[in-house]
């Protein structure tokens, strides 16, 4: 085992997804789609995040979120630390990725527990880190996918965004007023799809 993770608990001690399976167009597709949240109980369907997986089980994933992972030295010795050039985002499946390629296991072990104030920085500015969010993705799939691959991940994320931000503008207009929710999601969704176009520079 070179890195491993304990099962993480929200304040309330209810789950968090900690576990996480390499992107691909598959499972992007299944997110991009619905299908995660239609089938949330399939593997098949799963998107990255794993929400068939009850984590009580030990078992060999491919990747542990970023909050809570220990490694072991003579892994890191060889895969090396975490890529300093991700800002923030991604840097973790990476480390998964480089760990498993090194042929050492990633491992969730639901013995130990953590707890983690989900969104206790991004909540700051919620359209900032949902633009750094897309960055890391697409920095990340750069580093591991194929050109075609990014191409068609920018595809899919097009039809995302513009789907988020007109369903945004749809439920404005029914209900005839902005809510602070709604106007948060329709920033970032604009904000993501003006990165997909131009770039989304780190201020």
């Amino acid at each position: 085992v070179g890195m491993v993770g304990p099962r993480v608990l929200n304040p309330d001690r209810s789950k968090q997804n900690s576990c996480r399976e390499f992107p691909n167009l598959w499972n992007k597709f299944c997110t991009v789609a619905g299908l995660s949240r239609l089938f949330r109980s399939s593997a098949w369907f799963s998107g990255e995040e794993m929400h068939w997986f009850d984590h009580r089980q030990e078992r060999a994933v491919d990747a542990l979120v970023g909050c809570f992972i220990m490694t072991r030295l003579k892994a890191v010795e060889e895969f090396g630390l975490l890529d300093a050039n991700f800002f923030m985002y991604g840097e973790d499946v990476d480390w998964g990725r480089r760990c498993r390629d090194a042929k050492w296991k990633v491992m969730f072990f639901p013995g130990a527990e953590s707890i983690h104030y989900r969104a206790a920085s991004s909540g700051n500015d919620p359209v900032r880190f949902a633009t750094e969010a897309l960055r890391a993705e697409f920095q990340l799939w750069r580093k591991h996918r194929t050109s075609v691959e990014v191409a068609l991940l920018w595809c899919l994320m097009l039809i995302h965004y513009t789907f988020r931000l007109s369903r945004a503008l749809l439920i404005a207009t029914l209900q005839r007023r902005w809510n602070p929710t709604l106007r948060i999601e329709y920033t970032a969704r604009a904000a993501c799809l003006r990165a997909l176009f131009l770039g989304s520079p780190r201020r």
